[in-house]
């Protein structure tokens, strides 16, 4: 096996080619894969460099498989997984694999897509301009990311990047600030040419008060405005609760497994 860092070109198209059997559910592979995207909790195994058969990409909490299960690489892979990480979807194969290794070990859950496209600018804005806090909210500077990267909760908007320098430098995000604190902020978990993945946090002191929602409605309004589509994916309640208030449309749901 062999752990890769970041990709070059001669083996992009190949992993890619792998991974054309799985269902697109969020940009990992469009930023990592296709465009190279780096971070230090993003990692990529294949079982060789010249020509691979099997990979596994991981970033942030997520994991997910793509080519041969008779691979021998593809057993020692599903055998070595992480409590940690939840199993995002893969082939009827690879999950059978991943069922026959785990057993009951293996737990399902649901998410939830969402669909940008009936989003209106017209919304945000007023979203923005009712919000009580609005004159607190900026735009995530070199300054801001630092404080943010030593914070327990901020410190993961930058898990999928090599430093808060990286951060700003290739990704962008909004956040309120009250008493000089960062309570709430949404930021690019992902980004590509094609969109950016959402992430959001508001500190718990802070939450029922609205802020995500401003956050939210900056980022994905600065998104619209520079034509990247503002992906939003739900694991709870209040997450397709503020989906649906930022005019997201509801698509359908998908099941992912950990250990």
């Amino acid at each position: 096996m062999v752990v890769l860092g970041e990709l070059n070109p001669n083996i992009r198209s190949k992993l890619i080619e792998l991974f054309e059997r799985n269902q697109k559910v969020d940009l990992s592979i469009d930023s990592i894969i296709a465009e190279g995207q780096t971070g230090r909790n993003i990692s990529i195994i294949v079982d060789n460099l010249l020509n691979p058969k099997v990979v596994q990409l991981s970033q942030g909490t997520f994991t997910m498989f793509a080519g041969d299960t008779k691979n021998e690489v593809a057993f020692e892979l599903v055998r070595n997984l992480s409590h940690l990480y939840w199993i995002m979807p893969c082939s009827e194969e690879w999950l059978n694999l991943i069922k026959d290794v785990h057993g009951d070990k293996l737990v399902q859950s649901e998410r939830y897509s969402f669909s940008g496209e009936s989003i209106e600018k017209s919304h945000l804005i007023d979203l923005i301009e009712n919000n009580p806090f609005k004159e607190m909210l900026c735009k995530i500077d070199m300054e801001m990311a630092n404080k943010m990267a030593e914070d327990e909760l901020n410190k993961y908007h930058f898990m999928n990047y090599n430093s808060p320098e990286h951060f700003i430098n290739t990704g962008f995000g909004y956040c309120v600030k009250i008493d000089n604190k960062i309570v709430s902020a949404c930021s690019s978990g992902l980004i590509c040419k094609v969109g950016a993945e959402i992430c959001i946090i508001t500190h718990p002191d802070y939450r029922e008060k609205d802020l995500a929602t401003l956050t939210a409605a900056k980022f994905i309004l600065n998104c619209l405005d520079n034509g990247l589509v503002p992906h939003w994916d739900a694991a709870n309640p209040k997450s397709i609760g503020l989906a649906k208030k930022l005019g997201y449309t509801y698509v359908g749901s998908y099941n992912v497994y950990h250990i």
